[in-house]
């Protein structure tokens, strides 16, 4: 037994000193490689109570800590660009295995795998809290999702709506699907003929948020950098358009004259916007079809500059995840590297997709009606209904840490990542 219990420390000390030892710059294949032919090596010497070693009165041990210090020697030379060298006891020395952030990501490995990863259906996701009418505050109105069949009740195409590339679907989301009259009224008017309603509840929108998806990888961890709901609220928007397709609002916005008239959305359009202030796309509207560059390239941009904020608490929305970054992403689509503003017409981006853009900035409004409450309003429905905006996770940073806030998204990464948990849960 003490034969055993030594192996297996001399083991544990090996393989320490072996991993400590391999270049930063070596594949997973090649260090998996080399682990299974120290696993062969080990069991063979233990097999013959004897391990080769590359000195004579020496052990393999003794060889992979010589290793070691040769590596720090160099380190420390090629570290001393003043010429004068410095003392090898001067080096800093690794982190102790334990230390590392290795279980931590385990942990998230374990989640990624549990992670939805197929497509869920529409109407499956959007009833995914089960929210009921009675337990909407008092004084709203409940919002119900309600969906089209796309043929008439003789199972014919419908002969009244030719099929169109964006799907005629109207996504809107708030944190629960209850809203004061005003809004329900505005809301109402996107009931369009042969048009599905999908209301997004918070945690439909987290659901969507949750899953992974293979074209944007960093989705779910650099959520820890977000600062506001509304900021989640943009992200889930590019998502959701890219995932479904179909007509994005917000809910103080409606169809205006333009839009139900001349101005409506085309057979043929593969993407609709409208221009805004600044010659921008109007960031409470738009709508695509699936898989569209346009949605693509925004969620994109979305995320690197949230991935760039300096201060999570001071970060500014709307040139981070909302109105910027979707002109970014149309102007990448276009291939265009600038932020010069968009013309009303029609746009060929890459891969020969296109995207017609309507209005200017005199004639917003008769496309797409806003009826924006302004702070004051917005914080009387809050507290007097009971609505909140969606939750962000740094609503959640403990009293104890408000420097937390203070930090950089890449720094708050960072110490997620060596803590091996989020300080903001």
């Amino acid at each position: 037994m003490d034969d055993d219990d030594a192996s297996t420390r001399e083991n544990s000390r090996l393989m320490q000193a072996l991993m400590l030892s391999l270049p930063s710059f070596l594949s997973r294949k090649n260090i998996i490689i080399i682990l299974l032919l120290y696993v062969i090596f080990a069991r063979e010497a233990r097999d013959t109570n004897r391990i080769d070693t590359p000195a004579s009165n020496g052990t393999f041990a003794d060889a992979a800590d010589a290793h070691v210090d040769e590596s720090s020697r160099i380190s420390t030379r090629a570290l001393d660009t003043n010429g004068v060298k410095a003392a090898a006891g001067d080096m800093p020395s690794p982190p102790p295995l334990q230390e590392t952030a290795a279980p931590f990501f385990q942990q998230r490995q374990r989640d990624h795998l549990n992670r939805e990863t197929g497509h869920i259906p529409l109407q499956e996701l959007v009833m995914t809290s089960n929210f009921k009418a009675e337990m909407c505050p008092e004084g709203t109105t409940f919002i119900n999702s309600t969906f089209i069949n796309p043929t008439s009740a003789t199972g014919e195409p419908n002969a009244t709506l030719p099929p169109r590339k964006i799907p005629r679907i109207v996504h809107i989301t708030a944190r629960i699907p209850c809203m004061r009259p005003s809004l329900d009224k505005f809301m109402q008017r996107w009931h369009l003929e042969g048009h599905s309603f999908a209301f997004h509840d918070e945690v439909a929108v987290d659901r969507l948020l949750g899953k992974f998806c293979p074209e944007f990888p960093s989705l779910q961890s650099l959520q820890e950098c977000l600062a506001k709901g509304a900021r989640k609220a943009d992200l889930w928007k590019y998502l959701v358009l890219y995932e479904y397709g179909g007509i994005h609002a917000d809910v103080d916005v409606a169809p205006g004259e333009s839009f139900l008239g001349d101005g409506a959305i085309q057979p043929q359009d593969d993407a609709y916007g409208v221009v805004a202030e600044e010659g921008c796309l109007a960031p409470y509207f738009i709508a695509t079809s699936p898989r569209h560059p346009i949605m693509f390239f925004s969620l994109h941009v979305a995320l690197a500059q949230l991935y760039e904020v300096r201060s999570v608490i001071h970060q500014n929305g709307r040139s981070i995840t909302g109105q910027k970054a979707m002109q970014l992403g149309a102007m990448s689509f276009v291939q265009r590297g600038d932020l010069s503003p968009l013309t009303a017409g029609l746009h060929v981006g890459v891969n020969n997709r296109t995207m017609r853009v309507v209005g200017n900035q005199s004639t917003t409004e008769s496309f797409i009606e806003r009826n924006s409450p302004g702070q004051a309003d917005r914080a009387r429905d809050s507290a007097e209904l009971g609505v909140a905006s969606f939750h962000a996770p740094t609503r959640h940073v403990p009293k104890n840490e408000p420097n937390w806030l203070l930090r950089s998204c890449r720094v708050m990464l960072h110490e997620i990542a060596k803590n091996q948990r989020s300080p903001l849960h």
